[in-house]
Parts: structure tokens; C-alpha cells; sequence
């Protein structure tokens, strides 16, 4: 996570953003950092059902 605040730290000093937006933005990818490692999450979940299942079912 803390790549995150650093690339947009470099970001707002380039771009002059504010406090309020920059850490917006951090909120922002961060959210979005949590709801890919949860479907990552839920996508290997799913095939270590699916080849559990296959092998039971053979």
C-alpha cells in the first residue's frame, strides 16, 4: 500500500493537487487495490472448488 501513496505523492507535487484530492485519489486506489484482491481471491477460490469437485466426481 505504501506504493500507492507514493506514486501519488510524485503525482500531486507534479500536478499541484490538494491535500483534500490527493487523498481522495488514495482512497480511491485503494478501494480498488481491496476489490481486486477480492475477486482474485474468489477466482481461486473457484477453480480449487472446481478441480476438488472434478477429482471427487471421477
Amino acid at each position: 500500500m505504501w506504493e500507492i501513496y507514493e506514486a501519488v505523492g510524485r503525482e500531486a507535487m507534479v500536478t499541484g493537487a490538494s491535500d483534500d484530492e490527493r487523498m481522495a485519489e488514495i482512497r480511491k486506489r485503494m478501494l480498488a487495490t481491496a476489490i481486486w484482491q477480492v475477486l482474485l481471491f474468489a477466482g481461486t477460490a473457484m477453480l480449487t472448488l472446481k478441480l476438488f469437485l472434478a477429482d471427487r466426481l471421477q
